[in-house]
């Protein structure tokens, strides 16, 4: 039960907008693009979906995600802030690893499952 707590009370802290110092975050999907959505909506960064695979290998190399237990889901932990998470991007951009769209002012869409779009918050 203790667990179960503290797990709970991490996840509480990773709702976007919520704790954007904190080091770590817990999500229960480890669908690239669902983990670059959460990690860009909670620390504010400016990303796009197409930047996904890039951003799994570099979590991966950096050895900055952890698969976790769960029931029914694949949950990961993710290692790193929003100042972390910006100089990747910088040197990725410089070294031609991901671009930004040439489209000017056109909207981002996210193809996320039904499942994991997001439910506004009751209570």
């Amino acid at each position: 039960m203790r667990h179960l707590v503290a797990v709970s009370a991490q996840l509480g802290k990773t709702k976007p907008g919520s704790d954007r110092e904190g080091a770590c975050t817990i999500l229960c999907n480890d669908d690239p693009v669902f983990v670059l959505y959460r990690v860009a909506a909670r620390y504010g960064l400016p990303v796009v979906p197409e930047w996904a695979p890039w951003f799994m290998r570099e979590l991966s190399q950096r050895k900055a995600i952890s698969s976790l237990l769960g029931l029914g889901c694949s949950p990961i932990l993710v290692k790193g802030n929003k100042q972390t998470f910006l100089k990747w991007i910088s040197r990725a951009l410089r070294e031609r690893l991901i671009r930004i769209p040439e489209q000017k002012n056109a909207s981002i869409c996210w193809k996320l499952p039904k499942n994991f779009v997001e439910q506004p918050v009751l209570g």
